[in-house]
């Protein structure tokens, strides 16, 4: 708890060390505080869904729900956490090459998001290269620096972003059901701490191949009772 705390104080401090000590490390703690966020959010969520009719509405209309088995696997496992740690968690280990890669994503997860962008998934793909190139040359040492100096920020707004983006995941019919996204994206938001951390603490290989783990469990809990 109190290194993911410091990280949380200050995450531009973490120094990386990628020695199998700190790899075991960081995987024990990540996963320890991941099992702890699902155990107690299948809790909490279990009681909201007898307490309160309209969150049972929003929860069990998830978006995905609706993919076949092999497709839910796919984007859950493999092309989701691919996207996302590219998005969130790439850039915030500053660099040139790390911003390009992660702003392109960004924009253009926000453009199909607001559908002004509506692409099928092989030309979003070449979009976010073609943009990635075009923001490798323009970003320059101005822009990097100004990253650099808000680095604890692009953080925060990163882990942020993660959790709300998940938001997407639910319907919502009434304006009172977006008051359960807080709780909804709970999970995400802690999932996304943990994941920042792996990554500047170790590697953002380590991150992609965590991320991947908690989804493939995800998936595993979910068949199960079908």
């Amino acid at each position: 708890m109190d290194k993911i705390i410091t990280f949380l104080k200050n995450p531009k401090k973490t120094v990386e060390n990628r020695s199998i000590k700190t790899l075991k490390d960081v995987i024990f703690l990540v996963l320890k505080f991941d099992f702890l966020t699902v155990f107690g959010f299948g809790i909490l969520n279990l009681l909201f869904l007898n307490m309160f009719e309209d969150y049972s509405v929003v929860y069990k209309n998830q978006n995905i729900i609706s993919n076949p088995y092999f497709n839910r696997w796919q984007i859950l496992i493999f092309i989701a956490p691919i996207i996302e740690e590219c998005t969130f968690r790439l850039g915030i280990k500053i660099s040139r090459r790390n911003l390009s890669l992660s702003l392109s994503c960004q924009i253009i997860l926000c453009l199909f998001v607001f559908k002004i962008l509506i692409l099928s998934f092989f030309y979003r793909i070449v979009f976010i290269f073609i943009l990635s190139l075009f923001l490798y040359v323009i970003l320059n040492d101005k822009a990097i620096s100004f990253f650099t100096k808000n680095h604890n920020i692009y953080i925060y707004y990163n882990i942020l972003t993660f959790g709300l983006i998940h938001s997407l995941n639910y319907t919502y019919h009434e304006l009172s059901h977006y008051f359960f996204i807080p709780f909804l994206i709970s999970t995400q938001l802690i999932f996304g701490v943990l994941l920042s951390y792996a990554r500047l603490k170790h590697s953002f290989i380590l991150a992609l191949f965590l991320h991947m783990f908690h989804n493939s469990i995800l998936c595993l809990l979910n068949i199960i009772p079908n």
